[in-house]
């Protein structure tokens, strides 16, 4: 049995007020929370969350496991999102 190391990593998850939805990787939790801060402080964000993952995987064996925890979670308010989205038209 091969056993790969473990792997943790802190998905930021964005919603932009447009639909558009993009998710990316961080090692660290200080990376995914400056990427966070950043897209909040962009204005153009509906939500945005950090999902801390952890796999542990054995390739011969067939076993994997994987762990998820959502640990951080900001939201925009539905009418902050609207007005958002509307001056986001406006600029297109």
């Amino acid at each position: 049995m091969i056993i790969t190391p473990e792997s943790e990593t802190y998905r930021v998850n964005v919603l932009y007020v447009t639909g558009q939805s993009v998710s990316g990787p961080h090692k660290t939790l200080e990376g995914a929370e400056k990427k966070m801060k950043e897209e909040i402080n962009s204005g153009e964000v509906a939500s945005v969350s950090i999902v801390w993952h952890h796999w542990t995987e054995s390739r011969k064996g067939g076993t994997y496991e994987h762990q998820e925890k959502r640990i951080e979670d900001w939201k925009m308010s539905p009418e902050q999102v609207e007005a958002a989205r509307q001056k986001s038209l406006l600029n297109d």
